[in-house]
């Protein structure tokens, strides 16, 4: 998750909201902070010089949650509950789609994720927020309370595409009532499984139809293996797009450049993870767009970030004129994989580059 919206609707509120802001923005994220009046702004009496603008909200509040629900990956309200949810019910759609919106109440003694707390990943930011303020995360989903394995939250942390919605639902009901779900990956993984899951080998599953043959089971698999009588497949993405354009370049010329990319290197678009670029091209709208309608995240790195990416990349003095480096898009590839490897390097469509690198193959238990 990188971009943030932060919104105060008092004084004291405000200076939470600022402070708040700073601190999200030295953990590299993207963060605009609003008032709802200019009389709120904090002034020269804050404690510390601040590097984060706040702005006034123009408009309504549902106009200005609507245009946070198109560009933003997650929504903080300083302030009331009632707040909150007056202003997003219009803008609803499901938990696989809508942002993470979270309450802090203006003390900073409580966060409250009201909003995509697991796919959205506002339970996970409600933790880190609580952290940050010495506060308290206030977590209301099932799996959470009852301290019990999420398929949801698994997926999102490793880059897992559930392809059975359903199916997903279905899973943490049956493990809230009790049930040992079965658990196969095509993937290596690390680390030990939760107490929720127990591990069927390659070999040893037993043949469907027989009584021993799982009744319900997670798959981690590209081939859309199963493994039990209902199976919730798990796809793998592990494909990481570096991404550089001009300046107001449109979305549609940025999703043909990337699906030409992906496409010509063997992959498809299920195995995307995330879009990668400098932090020049954060405000890209035709870059936003893309990744809103892909469902993508983009997130965004400094010159000094990008310039400690491992390998070898293709040189051009007249990007490293404009943006201080010398590549954008391979670098951001390789910085956003964390790790990975560069497999396809700079290609040019219409004014945009992009680069591939490919991820870590294992998931991950923690």
């Amino acid at each position: 998750m990188e971009r943030i919206a932060v919104i105060g609707f008092t004084g004291r509120g405000c200076l939470l909201a600022l402070k708040l802001s700073e601190k999200l923005k030295r953990k590299g994220m993207q963060v605009s902070a609003f008032a709802v009046r200019e009389a709120f702004l904090p002034g020269a009496s804050c404690e510390e010089p601040h590097t984060v603008c706040m702005q006034v909200m123009t408009g309504s509040l549902t106009d200005w949650t609507g245009e946070m629900f198109r560009t933003q990956e997650a929504i903080l309200f300083v302030g009331a509950c009632g707040i909150a949810v007056r202003s997003i019910a219009p803008f609803l759609k499901s938990k696989w789609e809508d942002p993470a919106v979270l309450v802090a109440d203006e003390l900073g003694r409580h966060v409250i994720p009201i909003l995509s707390g697991h796919v959205g990943g506002a339970n996970a930011l409600a933790c880190c927020l609580a952290e940050l303020l010495g506060a308290e995360p206030v977590l209301t989903t099932a799996t959470d309370v009852n301290g019990h394995f999420a398929v949801d939250v698994f997926a999102g942390t490793n880059g897992l595409v559930i392809e059975e919605k359903e199916l997903a639902r279905e899973a943490s009901a049956r493990i809230l009532s009790g049930e040992r779900l079965a658990f196969f990956s095509e993937l290596p993984v690390i680390g030990l499984l939760p107490p929720e899951l127990y591990r069927v080998e390659e070999g040893r599953l037993g043949e469907e139809g027989t009584e021993n043959y799982p009744d319900f089971g997670i798959c981690v698999t590209k081939t859309g293996k199963n493994i039990g009588k209902r199976t919730l497949h798990l796809y793998p993405s592990r494909l990481y797009v570096g991404i550089g354009c001009r300046r107001c370049t449109p979305k549609d010329a940025v999703s043909a450049a990337v699906r030409e990319t992906v496409t010509k290197a063997g992959y498809n678009m299920k195995d995307v993870r995330g879009i990668f670029s400098i932090d020049l091209k954060a405000g890209e709208p035709g870059i936003l767009a893309f990744c809103r309608e892909e469902g993508l995240p983009f997130r965004c790195f400094s010159k000094e970030e990008l310039s400690k990416a491992e390998g070898t990349f293709q040189t051009s003095a007249f990007v490293k004129e404009v943006t201080g480096i010398d590549n954008v898009c391979e670098r951001a590839a390789v910085a956003g994989s964390e790790g990975g490897c560069l497999i396809c390097g700079k290609s040019i469509r219409e004014g945009v580059t992009c680069a591939l690198a490919l991820g870590r193959q294992g998931i991950r238990f923690d």
